[in-house]
């Protein structure tokens, strides 16, 4: 991962692979959404909940690929990649939606305004809020990037532990004893979910021992189930029913262990013996598709979603499989045909 080590590694594309699915798995039981007290409900918040690590592994593998980015390249080779791979597609695909909103009487356009605040205010695909939330990022990165070199490991570690501290476990002593905190007390460096690419740094950088692999995939598990009860108690015993828990908010504990165990988890399996076989070319393939897939998975959703009802366990079975599988072909066959092939980062 440093300088010295470049090398591909495909428990990283394994990751990617899993968290665009699981980011599908989210969209595809939406029912969780609007609260029936029946098993379909308490299915689509299981769902939620074993998926809802997906979007932070995705910020712990760019935190773990670019936070280190100065020992590889330059600046200005850091921003023209970040601008062909990311921002160039986000404004493509947001156009591509916001024309498609316009054509199905979701959105009207009357003036040049309009279209502008559609981009700036995520107007064109509400699920591209994370774009909204990892341009900030990018900015920041160069700042900070030149901290993040291993003899500098402990200031980081330190680091990582006051945005959990401020994030994650002040919340939990709110909800659990009441006693609130100013909004003034935090960590000055908390924005975008900015942590998670430390903890990323940080995994993809550790060696660890046999307890401490068991102990982070025993916290992941405890997470997703005091996840589970802490959140279904929150909404089901609701006036409203809302569907919001500090349980579920990304920045929570439990998030953070799900997201740790599940990355450790993919990264102790030894892909190496897979480098140089037909599999790892295809999970390099899906991998490169990811980003593809998540720009355009909720076009067969929303399609999919006018002729059956998504309020079935069946659906949220087997619906993020098909969704995946058919948006990772268009993808994998556009990005073959010259001439359009780019419209895919």
């Amino acid at each position: 991962m440093d300088k010295k080590n470049t090398k591909h590694f495909l428990y990283m594309d394994v990751l990617n692979i899993a968290a665009c699915f699981a980011v599908i798995v989210l969209h595809c039981s939406g029912t969780f959404f609007t609260y029936t007290p029946d098993e379909v409900w308490k299915l689509s918040l299981l769902l939620q909940v074993l998926a809802r690590w997906a979007v932070l592994v995705f910020l712990m593998l760019t935190g773990a690929n670019l936070l280190s980015y100065c020992e590889r390249y330059s600046t200005a080779v850091f921003f023209r990649k970040r601008l062909i791979r990311t921002f160039l597609p986000f404004l493509l695909w947001s156009a591509v939606w916001l024309v498609w909103k316009v054509f199905e009487g979701q959105v009207q356009i009357t003036n040049p305004r309009d279209v502008i605040t559609a981009f700036t205010n995520n107007g064109c695909q509400s699920i591209y809020w994370f774009f909204y939330m990892l341009f900030p990022i990018y900015l920041a990165i160069p700042v900070i990037s030149p901290l993040f070199v291993r003899s500098n490991i402990r200031r980081i570690r330190y680091f990582y532990l006051m945005i959990l501290f401020f994030t994650a476990v002040l919340p939990l002593i709110t909800y659990y004893t009441g006693i609130p905190f100013s909004s003034d007390f935090t960590f000055p460096l908390t924005a975008g979910n900015f942590g998670f690419l430390i903890l990323g740094w940080l995994m993809a950088r550790t060696e660890f021992k046999v307890w401490q692999r068991l102990l982070i995939w025993l916290s992941g598990i405890l997470g997703a189930v005091w996840m589970y009860f802490g959140s279904y108690r929150d909404i089901a015993l609701s006036a409203d029913h809302t569907a919001q828990s500090v349980f579920l908010s990304y920045n929570s504990l439990q998030t953070a262990a799900m997201s740790a165990a599940v990355f450790l988890l993919i990264k102790s399996i030894p892909w190496q013996k897979l480098e140089q076989t037909f599999f790892a070319s295809i999970l390099r393939t899906l991998s490169g598709a990811s980003l593809g897939i998540y720009l355009i998975h909720l076009f067969p959703i929303q399609y999919i979603n006018r002729v059956f009802s998504n309020h079935s366990a069946s659906y949220m079975l087997f619906m993020p499989v098909l969704v995946y599988v058919l948006c990772a072909l268009i993808v994998i066959l556009i990005r073959m045909i010259p001439g359009i092939r780019r419209i895919f980062p």
